[in-house]
């Protein structure tokens, strides 16, 4: 290394330790010497070992600071960086990609940048190399998980050409490689379009998700709960041919999953009475309805929701075997004004179940079970609340059910 490339290098690893320290005002004081200009500079003509070093700054700076995201890219950063992931140096395309991870994570706009210039065009070239080592293919992952993340319809079309990739990746046996393109693949099914799910399910399938129940459960309920939301197909692949309703009937034994569990049991309830159905016979309606008296609110709150939801779309046989195993209990119990939302959910639920129940004549045996476990007293109660929506649907209620003798 020449003296003056000698002195470089030392000024710029110098400054890539001072910036490694946590402390509040090491950016601010870079910035204020200009020297981030200067770190931009030398992205042009700088040795290997120099370039490691800059990249490497430049990961400290973004990690700390959204503004220097910007500055960076003002400077025209980005595109170089873009430039240097073809380098064939491993360590100096390592720290590339970490530089550009922070990039991309610290600033929205500046993803979108990132993306427009071709930045997943070099992701596919990169997983498409023979022998990648594993600790840039982590690097690569996670990286594809941080621009997944609040991803826009706009750029829906361009993730795509990773999707193809995904398969393989969640299959790896590497946890880091798993979970992050898990989490890319959650970030994916948060967007509100059902052909998101349609090429989740075409390009990946279901299997390689629910291989990972556990051990990365909860985001893998997650997904599969946000696909069979927006795709009904998914929900009959998953019970038909995946018997996913043995796997979490012993999930809602799991503390820790409960509520995730609960919530994708009542998206898979929005489907056909087929799908109703197996869930009831599969037993898993016993436990959602023991959670659904559990000590823990918001896992009690998502079991109720779920048989709600299952309840909205029974016929009179199914409400009725699910009202045998609690699910009314579960309701009325809940019936106080201390969460508005699962309030209007209950009264609502419970008018559909007495309509569905109604005989042609005679006395309705579901008003008598709905008195008899308390369900009157409930609305008694609510028809004076301040709500007028709540107030509304108890009298509606009320007036809707038959005296008892």
């Amino acid at each position: 290394m020449e003296t003056q490339d000698g002195d470089i290098y030392n000024a710029v690893k110098s400054l890539r330790k001072y910036l490694s320290v946590p402390q509040s005002d090491c950016i601010q004081c870079v910035k204020e010497l200009g020297l981030i200009p200067y770190l931009a500079s030398l992205l042009d003509n700088s040795s290997e070992e120099i370039l490691i070093e800059i990249t490497w700054s430049l990961t400290n700076l973004t990690a700390g600071s959204n503004e220097c995201c910007e500055i960076l890219c003002d400077l025209g950063v980005h595109v170089k960086l873009l430039e240097l992931l073809n380098t064939e140096n491993v360590e100096l395309k390592k720290e590339v990609m970490w530089a550009i991870t922070n990039l991309s994570a610290g600033n929205t706009k500046v993803k979108n940048l990132l993306i427009n210039k071709g930045l997943i065009t070099k992701i596919v070239n990169i997983l498409s190399t023979p022998n990648l080592s594993l600790f840039l293919l982590r690097n690569i992952c996670w990286l594809i998980s941080v621009l997944c993340s609040k991803c826009s319809k706009a750029y829906y079309t361009k993730l795509k050409d990773l999707f193809p990739y995904f398969k393989a990746l969640i299959e790896m046996d590497d946890e880091n490689v798993n979970r992050d393109i898990l989490q890319a693949i959650y970030f994916i099914t948060e967007i509100p379009d059902p052909n998101t799910s349609l090429d989740i399910i075409h390009y990946i399938n279901l299997k390689p998700i629910i291989k990972h129940l556990p051990p990365f459960t909860s985001i893998s309920i997650k997904i599969l709960g946000n696909l069979c939301a927006l795709n009904e197909d998914c929900v009959n692949n998953l019970i038909q041919r995946e018997d996913i309703l043995t796997v979490l009937s012993n999930l809602l034994v799991d503390n820790k999953n409960e509520a995730d569990v609960a919530w994708m049991l009542s998206n898979m309830g929005s489907g056909p009475s087929s799908n109703l159905k197996e869930i009831l016979n599969s037993g898993i309606m016993e436990k959602l309805c023991y959670i659904g008296r559990s000590s823990n609110y918001s896992v009690k709150r998502q079991a109720i929701f779920a048989l709600a939801n299952l309840c909205l779309n029974a016929n009179e046989e199914f409400i009725w075997k699910m009202v045998n195993l609690g699910t009314l209990d579960c309701m009325i119990n809940e019936m106080s004004m201390t969460d508005i939302e699962l309030v209007q959910v209950v009264l609502n639920t419970i008018e559909e179940i007495l309509i569905i129940c109604e005989p042609v004549e005679g006395d309705n045996e579901m008003y008598e079970k709905f008195n008899s476990i308390g369900g009157r007293d409930k609305l008694l109660t609510l028809a004076q609340s301040k709500n007028k929506e709540i107030a509304d649907l108890a009298n509606k209620l009320l007036d809707y059910q038959q005296p008892i003798n």
